[in-house]
């Protein structure tokens, strides 16, 4: 009889895994093919700064080098207005008109999309040269270049070799089987959760970093910048600092190259002799703490080889390593609450910033690891340990070496009750002790880095106007948050992946939504929280993390916004993950009386782990 449910249940679980596995890749054929029309590789061109309009009888012709790729077209946008028509040509290095186009005026109205596309790409040398020449016949119009929808945009745009999508189709279907293969295989593996959800962590950071190529990660470009300026002893950055030759080479004119752009430049070097200037203060800023295993794995890198893409790859490898370590330890030592922090690890913009240059992936770990330490404290019946009192320490240290806004949750440490300490007078000690250390932590480095805020990251941008503002006008600084907090379902949508990179790659809605229910099953479920926490431990964790995104939109409000903006700039989504488990454990916990523990809650983690691998296809879909 035994063996007999066993087979049925063997059975059951292979048929739901080859269900689930052919929903997933006839999703990731559906988005290809309903997506068509994105498979070219693009990279804009900044040509010129203003406008440009073209009237009767006038002429635009601008000339612009290629690069060593095989090079498909150009495609423009235009706005036109009254009767009249406009020429357009793509004009070869040696004067040939390869593509000619003409269109009415009236068909060019609110900014129209125009493409010139060779019969056949073209294998091009850095030398090539391509003109494109546009004219304009009208008595009473023109039209525009160099607008979209009335904002300033590139007056036009390389495309290169087509993608042929029924190679792309198979190569993704094959990537996505394989690695279900491999999540299966681990998911029906007798180990414990925990090792499972962090090889499913590694899987996933593995397929997003295939397909975020190098530089597409948020601000990867200056994140690289400082890890190889740490990597060479340099701690603090120069107000006018210097950066090796070579690290992003010409061909990145944009924030978004293919994958197949690496490949062309795949024995490119950096050259650590040739220094020039760039500026990149806003992760000056970060403290060297967080870069400090990603500038090993860059030092490392370094003294085998000086290829660029291997170096980059390296730092690339080191973040996601070091993001996992912490991630295992946080899953491992989490009393309550395992599965929402595992499936919060999972969403895309934690994959992505864990799996890319950044000090986004340690903050969060960081953060996972000091909220899992303080509930194991808080939970468990005896004193705190000298290796539990240590581990507070250090993990409290490190969040204010992070990012200043995350020491927030810092805040919990004054809030363990006197019977983990071994008296009274211990736990004064201890409070005194580490008040004293966060304060030197956080404002010290705050203090060295205070000259880099000086700087305007932008045009307009001045925090100390900013920060007079707020003084002079608290009232209207506080409604000014409040209105931009009102866009919170767009700043829940980014936090499950809307969009990533430079929010040039975009992650599905429906996958959104997926991974939306999937944490609202998980919340009410987790069957680590059997019981609920004491109301008075959910309200502060809940203070805290509330407090946490307060001081988030405060920043960005001083850093990132023009003096006296009614609205915040800046804000995104993935600002607000690292506090997200302060909210969701005494959320799950106070819903306890409401819901039961679902006993196989993993199986969340494994949905989460496939639909993330899904996503990490489409990605590779758009950036091949």
């Amino acid at each position: 009889m035994s063996i007999s449910y066993d087979f049925k249940t063997k059975t059951k679980n292979a048929f739901f895994m080859a269900v689930l596995l052919l929903l997933c890749c006839f999703f990731i054929v559906w988005q290809v093919r309903l997506n068509e029309q994105l498979y070219f590789h693009s990279d804009t061109m900044y040509c010129g700064s203003e406008t440009t309009f073209i009237s009767d009888g006038d002429n635009y012709s601008q000339s612009f080098a290629v690069g060593n790729t095989r090079f498909q077209g150009i495609y423009l946008m235009v706005d036109g207005f009254g009767d009249g028509t406009v020429t357009e040509r793509l004009i070869d290095s040696d004067g040939n008109i390869a593509v000619e186009n003409t269109a009415a005026l009236s068909e060019c109205v609110n900014a129209v999309r125009h493409t010139l596309l060779l019969d056949e790409a073209v294998n091009c040398s850095p030398d090539t040269v391509y003109t494109l020449d546009i004219s304009c016949v009208s008595e009473d119009g023109g039209i525009y270049v160099n607008t979209e929808n009335g904002e300033l945009a590139a007056p036009f745009t390389i495309i290169y070799e087509a993608v042929e999508i029924d190679k792309l189709t198979i190569a993704l279907v094959g990537i996505m089987t394989a690695c279900f293969a491999v999540l299966c295989i681990i998911n029906l593996l007798k180990i414990p959760d925990e090792t499972k959800f962090i090889v499913f962590f590694i899987i996933c950071g593995i397929v997003f970093s295939v397909g975020i190529t190098l530089v597409a990660g948020p601000d990867e470009g200056n994140h690289y910048y400082r890890i190889l300026e740490i990597s060479q002893g340099r701690f603090i950055s120069a107000l006018v600092p210097t950066v090796p030759s070579g690290v992003l080479p010409d061909y990145y004119r944009s924030f978004f190259a293919p994958i197949r752009y690496n490949l062309l430049h795949i024995n490119d070097v950096i050259d650590f002799d040739n220094q020039y200037v760039a500026a990149y203060q806003n992760t000056s800023v970060y403290s060297p703490v967080c870069y400090l295993p990603q500038a090993l794995f860059a030092f490392i890198a370094r003294q085998i080889s000086d290829n660029r893409i291997f170096i980059l790859y390296m730092i690339r490898l080191g973040n996601l390593i070091s993001t996992a370590l912490l991630l295992h330890y946080a899953v491992k030592t989490i009393p309550v609450g395992k599965y929402i922090m595992m499936l919060v690890s999972l969403l895309p913009p934690i994959i992505q910033s864990c799996c890319t240059a950044s000090a986004d992936g340690i903050t969060f770990s960081v953060c996972c690891a000091f909220t899992a330490l303080f509930l194991k404290v808080y939970l468990q019946p005896g004193v705190m340990t000298k290796k539990q009192i240590f581990g507070l320490y250090a993990l409290s240290v490190l969040l204010c070496q992070c990012k200043l806004v995350y020491c927030v949750p810092c805040l919990l440490l004054f809030f363990i009750p006197k019977n983990k300490f071994i008296s009274g007078k211990s736990r004064l000690k201890h409070i005194l002790y580490l008040g004293t250390i966060l304060v030197i932590t956080a404002f010290g480095w705050l203090a060295i880095a205070s000259r880099y805020l000086a700087i305007p990251m932008y045009d307009g941008i001045d925090t100390a106007a900013q920060i007079d503002f707020i003084i002079h006008n608290p009232i209207k600084f506080v409604w000014n948050i409040a209105k931009t907090a009102t866009n919170v379902v767009t700043h829940v949508e980014q936090m499950l992946g809307s969009w990533l990179g430079w929010y040039t790659i975009a992650i599905p809605s429906s996958v959104v939504y997926i991974y939306f229910l999937l944490l609202i099953a998980v919340v009410m479920f987790d069957s680590t929280i059997s019981e609920k926490l004491k109301p008075i431990t959910s309200f502060v964790m809940i203070f805290t993390g509330l407090l946490n995104i307060l001081m988030v939109y405060v920043a960005e409000y001083i850093q990132y916004t023009i003096p006296g903006n009614d609205l915040v700039s800046g804000i995104q989504g993935r600002y607000f993950l690292p506090c997200i488990c302060l909210l969701l454990i005494p959320i799950s916990s106070q819903l306890r009386k409401y819901t039961k523990p679902f006993p196989a809650s993993f199986n969340f983690i494994f949905a989460a782990a496939v639909i993330t691998v899904c996503s990490g296809a489409i990605i590779i879909s758009q950036t091949y």
